[in-house]
């Protein structure tokens, strides 16, 4: 009946297609498992090796990153040489490696004798023993852009090179691509950070030092020793800090304190103090002490424009913010240079592409002697005496003209008085001035200073250092200024000075060279000077006069002051040779007239000085005196021609009468008359008041 009817073939028994799929994921999770435990296997496997594979690997992407070569080997291993290398990622990630070696970059220049143990020419780096651990949630943390965290990093030893050349390669520095973004530094956290011991050789062609220095560090501390040479001087420095670790953190908040002991030559600086950026210097805030040779020698290395001076001793305060492109703040407490006392407050930006000094410089006393070696005046009496001994008292030293080009300064000048040497009986007392360096040109201006009671000095100088050749202008004016005041007038007790009144008068030079002795030998330019209110010791007019009888009678009941009537010069400066247009001083007793010329070029002395007596005397030879010989050595003397005329006709008149020999030594004199020397300076008054207006 139904069974000869067939079954219908799309009717499938109920468990036919499960088994199916059953056996599809039985499949794919055995495919996963063995994948698992391929992984689980490779990782363990690595585990146990150390992933030596990856070595290669982050051989060649940081030798990319770095733009030289970096291997995980000794640097005089063979190439290919197995890596003491050991990689762990199960747990806190660690790396630990035998050895790694930085070279020096491409085109470096050679490598130089100096260099520590162990590390052979074109490398710049080799470190031995690294340990670096850190977690990976820390890892992750800082991906999220948080500070990145590191347990540990300890290193057995490191030996390192740095070598600059004069001009600028180091090998230190990292190359970066144009094109690259600056990216800022990433902040860094480190719990432990240790390094046994480190040994540095610096080879620095710009700073001419040469120097071995041995370190080591942990969370302690730094402690660094070195020593070597620079500019040709013995070099010694000692470094002691605080925990390092905070120096490494970015942006972190707390100081750490240093002290530092330096040495090079006669140079010595003490410094204790806190900083925050070791590396940067920012953050700084540190007490001082420095002496030395000369201020110019300091500020060679650090590319300031210093004067050259005598030894010096400061001490103060440096500071700088943490702040990016900070400027540095000192304040100069006290600096001894010489006799000299100075103190100061300063600023210098170090961030434009010329350091800027600004601030002002205050001294309870400058004693122009300790600037001397600035203009090329030797600083040690025994070099002076050395000097003049060649016959020259000028400075034939050449200027350092590049070095006013290595920065820009706007001070403030104010000092209490101003020291100028061992002819002045008083300073000038206070003294303000604007100093301004500028694209290599120097300049002093609104000068004003006060000396004795009432007297004023104003005006400027400049110096142009931009050419081959300095070139120098000066323009000062001098009013009132009291002699018996301002000079040092020697006499014996209760006896007036060689001479007093109000000294007035103007000067107007410039010339160009390469040291103090070449600017006056191309001098151009005017001097005059005038004295008003003024009186001049009797005792030595006669003797200028070779008054034989007034002198003596002078000694017996004592000298008096005699009135100036008139007391001018006015020399003209050409090519460095000054002669007198007028130089006159006239008295009631007499009139003294000076004339010649004084070369600057040679230091040649040609100067004659005529005395006429307005009295009568009976003891006067009235014959001229002669000024010559150099600046160093000048030798007075008389006229012999002009002697031997006097005194030969007194001797063949004494073969007559003894009596008679005193006749041609009677001066009538010629009546005193000072109509000429008003005249005179009435002139001088009338143009220069044409040639202020024409101003």
């Amino acid at each position: 009946m139904n069974d000869g009817v067939a079954a219908d073939p799309a009717v499938r028994t109920p468990t036919a297609a499960p088994s199916r799929r059953f056996l599809l994921v039985r499949r794919m999770a055995a495919t996963g498992a063995a994948l698992l435990l391929a992984a689980v296997a490779a990782l363990a496997w690595g585990e146990w090796r150390g992933w030596p594979w990856l070595a290669g690997w982050s051989e060649g992407w940081l030798s990319g990153q770095l733009g030289r070569e970096l291997c995980w080997r000794p640097p005089d291993a063979p190439s290919g040489s197995a890596p003491g290398w050991r990689l762990s990622l199960i747990g806190p990630l660690r790396l630990q490696a035998a050895d790694l070696a930085v070279a020096d970059p491409a085109g470096a220049a050679a490598a130089r004798p100096s260099a520590p143990e162990g590390l052979p020419a074109g490398w710049t780096l080799h470190a031995r023993d690294l340990d670096l651990r850190l977690r990976w949630r820390d890892l992750l943390a800082w991906r999220r852009g948080e500070p990145l965290r590191i347990e540990q990093v300890g290193i057995g030893h490191i030996a390192a090179r740095l070598q600059r050349e004069a001009d600028g390669r180091a090998n230190w520095l990292l190359e970066r691509a144009a094109d690259a973004p600056a990216r800022p530094r990433p902040a860094v956290q480190i719990g432990t950070l240790w390094l046994r011991e480190g040994r540095l050789a610096i080879d620095d062609r710009p700073l001419a030092l040469q120097a071995d220095a041995v370190f080591s560090l942990d969370e302690r501390g730094v402690k660094l020793r070195s020593g070597g040479r620079w500019r040709q001087q013995p070099l010694s420095l000692a470094l002691e800090t605080g925990s390092p670790l905070p120096w490494i953190a970015a942006g972190a908040a707390a100081p750490v304190g240093f002290a530092l002991s330096l040495e090079a030559g006669a140079t010595l600086l003490r410094a204790q103090g806190r900083v925050r950026d070791l590396l940067g210097l920012r953050g700084l805030d540190t007490g001082f002490t420095l002496s030395g040779p000369s201020l110019a020698r300091v500020g060679e290395p650090l590319g300031l424009t210093l004067p050259t001076t005598a030894s010096f001793r400061a001490q103060g305060r440096l500071l700088r913010e943490p702040a990016e492109a900070s400027p540095w703040r000192l304040q100069l407490a006290q600096a001894r240079i010489g006799r000299s006392e100075l103190s100061g407050d300063f600023v210098l930006d170090t961030a434009a592409a010329r350091p800027q000094l600004g601030g002002t410089l205050r001294g309870r006393a400058l004693w122009l002697a300790d600037l001397g070696p600035a203009i090329g005046v030797p600083a040690q009496a025994a070099e002076r005496q050395a000097a003049a001994a060649d016959g020259r008292i000028l400075p034939d030293r050449r200027f350092d003209l590049p070095s006013l080009d290595r920065m820009d300064a706007a001070l403030t000048v104010s000092l209490d008085r101003l020291e100028l040497g061992e002819a002045f009986a008083r300073p000038i007392a206070p003294l303000q001035a604007r100093l301004r360096l500028q694209q290599a040109v120097l300049s002093i201006d609104e000068l004003a200073a006060r000396v004795g009671s009432g007297g004023q000095i104003t005006g400027s100088i400049g110096l142009d250092a931009r050419g081959a050749q300095a070139r120098w202008t000066t323009a000062l004016r001098a009013t009132g200024v009291p002699l018996e005041d301002w000079l040092r007038q020697t006499r014996a007790s209760g006896a007036g000075p060689w001479i007093s009144g109000r000294l007035s008068g103007d000067l107007l030079m410039q010339g160009q060279g390469r040291s103090t002795a070449e600017l006056l030998a191309s001098a151009d330019g005017r001097l005059r000077l005038g004295i008003t209110q003024g009186r001049m010791s009797q005792l030595a007019l006669e003797a200028a006069g070779i008054d034989v009888a007034q002198a003596l009678g002078l000694l017996l009941v004592g000298d008096r002051g005699l009135p100036l009537r008139c007391a001018v010069a006015d020399l003209q400066v050409r090519d460095g040779t000054a002669t007198p247009r007028v130089m006159l001083v006239d008295t009631p007793d007499s009139l003294v007239v000076v004339d010649g010329a004084l070369s600057l070029a040679t230091e040649q002395l040609m100067l004659r000085a005529r005395v006429r007596p307005h009295d009568f005397s009976p003891l006067s030879l009235r014959t001229p005196i002669d000024v010559r010989g150099t600046l160093a050595r000048p030798k007075v003397s008389l006229d012999t021609r002009g002697l031997v005329q006097r005194l030969l006709p007194s001797a063949l008149l004494a073969l007559v009468t003894p009596a008679a020999a005193l006749l041609p030594l009677l001066d009538p004199g010629d009546g005193g008359s000072d109509a000429g020397c008003r005249d005179l300076a009435s002139r001088l008054g009338t143009a220069s008041d044409r040639r202020g207006a024409g101003r």
